[in-house]
């Protein structure tokens, strides 16, 4: 359903809607020439859950997108169903963990141990927020993984800050990829 849209992992570009063109990796230096399918989980762990009204996990409810909320169970339902969608664009699993109280531990302490749970299944997980949405569905992680370099024996991958600028002005920070090999 989705191939019409799909580029390719060793595509040399993609071009945005907006026609800005992004690179990938050049030459013969693509580690992931195939879709990794189901050997890529793409995972959700929030504390906030989103069962309140008009939000995605709501037993009862409809949602109306046109007025969802931006942030708490409304943030965590535009993200849910962003990964879950990219996760089916690209073959990927797809999982969404509610984060639930430990003794002595932040809720957020949960995600350590869903991922080692989780890694030993895997060839890659790749772990979700909810203020995290993906722009370009139609672009594999394995298209990413080339461009930055994400190779068979990199055994963790984590962003490192870098800034936007609109108009000449800074705006925020955001993250890209590092890469950590064994």
């Amino acid at each position: 359903m989705f191939k019409s849209i799909k580029i390719y992992p060793t595509q040399p570009h993609f071009r945005d809607s907006k026609g800005k063109i992004f690179t990938g990796s050049t030459g013969n230096s693509s580690t992931w020439n195939q879709p990794l399918g189901q050997k890529v989980l793409i995972v959700d762990i929030d504390t906030r859950v989103p069962t309140g009204d008009n939000q995605i996990l709501h037993p009862e409810s409809k949602i109306d997108w046109e007025t969802l909320q931006a942030n708490g169970g409304g943030l965590v339902s535009h993200a849910i169903t962003n990964h879950y969608l990219y996760a089916m664009i690209h073959g990927y699993d797809y999982h969404y963990y509610e984060a639930h109280d430990m003794v002595d531990h932040h809720t957020t302490w949960i995600k350590p141990h869903v991922l080692k749970e989780l890694l030993p299944n895997y060839q890659f997980v790749v772990a979700m927020d909810a203020d995290a949405i993906i722009s370009h569905l139609e672009v594999p992680l394995e298209w990413m993984f080339n461009r930055w370099g994400i190779g068979e024996h990199t055994s963790m991958a984590l962003p490192h800050d870098t800034e936007e600028f609109r108009d000449g002005e800074r705006k925020k920070s955001y993250h890209v990829s590092r890469t950590y090999a064994d």
